[in-house]
């Protein structure tokens, strides 16, 4: 076994040291962790005082890149330097007098050799300060030439700060009070370091080493002889791709009282068992770096770890396999384990499963074509939540829905199929997409079916043009999926394909991101009986504004009371009208609410459409639509040109008795509801109910009336049902109006 005892001199001499990209800031100067670093520095320079304490730093643990380079490279200088040899032997023997003048430059191993840490980032850093700051002290430059091989690679400000450090020209005055003044005004310090957190924590740290090496009144010479001769300072060593992860590094983790994440446990196992059966090469460097990126790149501002997310993918790429080809029950515990719970150990799971040993080099070919190609660049935006298809895979994709589930195995299954040729991958995407999101998919059961029709689909389609292949498909050779949908995307890849003059896909793609279609446009097609493309593009432009957030976020109902003055459009069952809501979040929203008026409804939407323009404000449009219009008194003209009164009932209910519409403010007349009619006067008239003592009494049950209460006379004024006109509750007389019956008691009123 090699040694693993290390001082921090012993490993920048034998190799340069690079904090990587998928490393946190250095955050020893932060505020949070001031107390960390001031402790740390306090006990190395106590080491480093008389005759002090050796300090053991705990263990370091990362990768060394480069080592076949540099054997490469001596291996190359031999063989040249024989080559070289026989040339001169050859020449002497033919009386040739040749001279090789040759100039060999020198690459040591240190310069070849890169360690990327894993973990020890901090005290790693920590540790090239204090050497920093003895080293420049002493005006040692070969020492702080060595010093250059620390690097980060993390933000270019903090590369370039170090490499300001460590230039041997640059020698800092440690006489002055601060030293972070001194430092920050040299003449070759850029002030925009300042906002690298890295760079500010640096410069906190120095200055507290400064701080304490003149309390502690340290010998410079002294204490760069022990830190550079002797082991004063020192941390255990581990190169992955000496111990792979396996039982032994595993203990030796475990010693130092560190615990193991999932995924460590994970990659540990990986490593131990599937070393010869995953046929791709380096798998191992890749695993923690190339692959590694994927997730880093796209995890959530702030987070520090990518364990999770990376852990994750192998458990929804394995869930597809197994549901796939196990006869399993919908209650296996399993099947949410691995879908929601982050926190999910999978590695037993794995072991005894054979879906894992088939098909794990599968997984690892997603990995590596996403970290050889920009996928976010070429595939078009889907719905709001899948803007970024990297960031659904590799970041957002612990407890996804069904929906998401069953995508996530349409996209990597297509690549897993056509990895030699995903030309296509951009159609296949759109189009499975559509079929997914508007199929109710929300069970392992529905998942299955729905994964099965992929895999059917994905025959035909191959690595062949996806529309080519289902512009030429009948509803019945797919499978599963929601027929008007499947029926959509035929017709729409038959446009795309038979008329190539029109941009359909580029319009058909931004028509279908839009945050209420979710895919599902095929009313727009309805509306142009021309099949023109031109009166289609017009045409979705205008129902992209009438369904925008704008209007579907406008609190008073404006689309639905502008349908209305068109004529009675609401849903009916039974004596009960219900009205559509605004909500989207799930495709049971969308299918209960605008998507059904528009397949029922279809003319009233049309009307719409074909009344507003491009060119001015649809929210105006609208509301002019409502202010023009004019008809007799009814219950849909209270509707229309109050606002109010459809925002009383929460579940959109209208309890319809003879001519009388009553807002219910539950689904059925057991709970409160409010007459149309005398809400509309009340609402209209609330300071003058205010200053006359009138109140508005809610009904509740069957046999209840609601309506207008004058407390000063003790009765209630209600609507007649039969005839639409005013009254007295238990009297017989009729008023047309309100103000009718007011007049009439008067006097009684005010005495």
């Amino acid at each position: 076994m090699k040694k693993t005892l290390y001082t921090f001199w012993h490993l920048i001499n034998e190799c340069t040291i690079q904090i990587p990209t998928i490393q946190r800031d250095y955050t020893y100067g932060r505020e949070g962790a001031k107390e960390i670093s001031t402790k740390l520095i306090n006990s190395i320079l106590q080491s480093l005082q008389g005759e002090g304490n050796s300090l053991h730093l705990d263990f370091v643990y990362g990768k060394k890149v480069g080592i076949e380079n540099f054997t490469a490279l001596e291996r190359n200088k031999s063989s040249i330097d024989t080559l070289l040899l026989s040339l001169k032997n050859y020449a002497e023997n033919l009386n040739i007098a040749v001279d090789f003048n040759t100039q060999q430059k020198q690459s040591s191993a240190a310069e070849v050799i890169t360690f990327i840490p894993l973990d020890g980032q901090q005290r790693l850093t920590t540790l090239f300060l204090i050497y920093w700051y003895i080293a420049n002290f002493l005006k040692d430059k070969e020492s702080k030439r060595i010093l250059q091989r620390f690097k980060y690679a993390t933000r270019s400000s903090s590369k370039e700060f170090l490499q300001f450090l460590t230039h041997y020209e640059n020698c800092f005055d440690y006489d002055c009070n601060s030293l972070i003044d001194n430092i920050q005004n040299h003449e070759e310090f850029f002030s925009k370091w300042t906002k690298d957190p890295t760079v500010l924590s640096m410069l906190f740290v120095l200055n507290e080493i400064n701080k304490q090496f003149d309390e502690k009144n340290i010998e410079p010479k002294d204490a760069w002889k022990k830190l550079t001769k002797q082991e004063i300072i020192t941390f255990d060593f581990f190169d992955l791709d000496d111990f792979e992860l396996t039982d032994e590094l595993y203990l030796k983790m475990n010693a130092r009282g560190k615990k193991l994440t999932h995924f460590e446990n994970y990659k540990a196992w990986l490593q131990k068992n599937y070393t010869d059966k995953i046929q791709i090469t380096d798998w191992k460097k890749k695993f923690d770096l190339g692959w590694n990126d994927l997730f880093w790149n796209e995890k959530a501002l702030g987070d520090s770890k990518i364990d999770t997310a990376y852990l994750q993918f192998f458990k929804n790429m394995f869930l597809g396999d197994y549901l796939m080809n196990e006869d399993i029950s919908e209650k296996d515990e399993n099947i949410d384990l691995l879908r929601l719970n982050a926190d999910f150990n999978p590695v037993s799971l794995f072991e005894k499963n054979k879906n894992f040993r088939d098909n794990i080099t599968d997984y690892f070919e997603v990995l590596e074509y996403f970290s050889m190609t920009n996928l976010n660049a070429k595939i078009n935006p889907l719905y709001n939540e899948i803007e970024n298809i990297n960031k659904f895979l590799f970041s957002k994709n612990v407890g996804l829905t069904w929906w998401h589930t069953t995508l996530y195995f349409a996209i990597t299954r297509y690549i897993i199929e056509n990895k030699n040729n995903l030309t296509y991958l951009n159609q296949w995407i759109r189009v499975i997409s559509n079929l997914i999101y508007n199929t109710p998919i929300e069970s392992p059961k529905l998942f299955k079916e729905a994964a099965q029709s992929i895999l059917e689909l994905l025959e035909k389609v191959g690595d062949l043009n996806v529309y080519e292949v289902i512009e030429k498909l009948n509803n019945t050779d797919i499978g599963f999926f929601n027929e008007k949908q499947k029926e959509e995307e035929i017709i729409k890849a038959q446009k795309i394909v038979n008329e190539p003059q029109n941009s359909w896909e580029s319009t058909l793609i931004d028509l279908e991101k839009h945050n209420y279609f979710y895919g599902q446009v095929g009313f727009i097609f309805k509306l142009n009986e021309s099949e023109e493309f031109t009166i289609f593009k017009e045409n979705s432009l205008k129902a992209k504004q009438l369904f925008s957030e704008k209007i579907m976020k406008n609190p008073d109902y404006i689309l639905f009371r502008s349908l209305l003055t068109y004529g009675n459009c609401f849903f009916k069952s039974g004596n009960t009208l219900t009205y559509p809501s605004n909500v989207r979040g799930t495709l049971r929203n969308r299918n209960e609410n605008w998507r059904r008026f528009i397949d029922s409804k279809f003319n009233y939407v049309k009307n719409v459409i074909d009344e507003t323009n491009l060119d001015e404000d649809i929210e105006q449009q609208l509301n002019n639509l409502i202010q023009n219009y004019d008809s007799t008194l009814t219950n849909r003209v209270k509707l229309i040109m109050n606002s109010e009164l459809l925002k009383y009932p929460e579940n959109n209910h209208i309890r319809v008795y003879d001519k009388g519409f009553y807002l219910l403010s539950k689904t059925r007349i057991y709970g409160f509801f409010k007459e149309v009619f005398t809400y509309d006067w009340y609402i209209l008239n609330r300071i003058y109910c205010s200053n006359n003592s009138i109140e508005y009494v809610n009904g509740k049950g069957e046999d209840s009336n609601p309506g207008l209460f004058i407390k000063k006379i003790n009765k209630k004024i209600i609507i007649d049902a039969k005839s639409l006109k005013y009254k007295f509750e238990e009297e017989d007389n009729l008023f047309d109006t309100v103000d009718e019956i007011l007049k009439q008691n008067a006097y009684a009123m005010t005495n």
